[in-house]
């Protein structure tokens, strides 16, 4: 019997970090050269993945043309100064943007669906955040009073930019998870929480 056990604690174990690994969030990367931005259009981006635009030869920028409601715009030099450019999508639709100095021939597309399994992208109705507006420290908690695996936390600019991010953390249901976000400006922010059954749960944050 124990052998029995342990041989399924092992397939229980193996089979959570298979998922594990399926859930996190894809980089998709574009390289800037040529006057051209390779690949052009990126049709499978989904919620929380993050685009990468690297420069590769040039002078140019990636800068936002017609985007979703709801979403941010960017406008970021890619160049032998300013070398890479990361923006994760929160909403859904097609994402259109160019090179500012050499438009229209220079442009690019990308197209965000939501992940499979995703939560409610306007509130984290599993994970109460506090206190929001927020000085220095943010708390996240259970709102279902059960014990759950956070596979990622990700705290995102109005620009799309990664401020913050975090890995694998197991949370009980009576804990906390204090997350020190004191360096930021202040301004608004959008907190990213996937749980273990790859639902991503968003909240707005607002930094006094």
């Amino acid at each position: 019997m124990k052998k029995t056990t342990n041989l399924l604690t092992a397939i229980t174990l193996l089979l959570f970090s298979i998922s594990f690994i399926n859930c996190q969030a894809t980089i998709w990367t574009v390289n800037v050269q040529n006057f051209s931005f390779s690949p052009g259009n990126l049709p499978d981006v989904k919620i929380g993945d993050t685009v990468k635009w690297i420069w590769v030869s040039g002078n140019h920028t990636t800068t936002s043309t017609t985007i979703p409601g709801g979403a941010a715009t960017w406008d970021q030099p890619i160049n032998i100064e300013f070398q890479q450019f990361e923006y994760i999508p929160t909403v859904t639709g097609t994402y259109n943007y160019w090179c500012t100095p050499h438009a229209p021939g220079m442009a690019g597309s990308f197209t965000v669906g939501a992940a499979v399994g995703i939560a409610d992208i306007e509130s984290a109705g599993d994970i109460l955040v506090s206190p929001n507006p927020f000085k220095d420290n943010i708390t996240i908690s259970s709102a279902t009073n059960t014990d759950s695996q956070i596979s990622e936390i990700k705290v995102i600019d109005i620009n799309g930019k990664m401020v913050y991010s975090s890995e694998s953390q197991y949370m009980d249901a009576d804990e906390q998870k204090t997350i020190r976000l004191s360096n930021l400006s202040a301004g608004t922010y959008f907190l990213l929480v996937t749980d273990q059954s790859n639902k991503i749960h968003r909240n707005k944050l607002i930094k006094e």
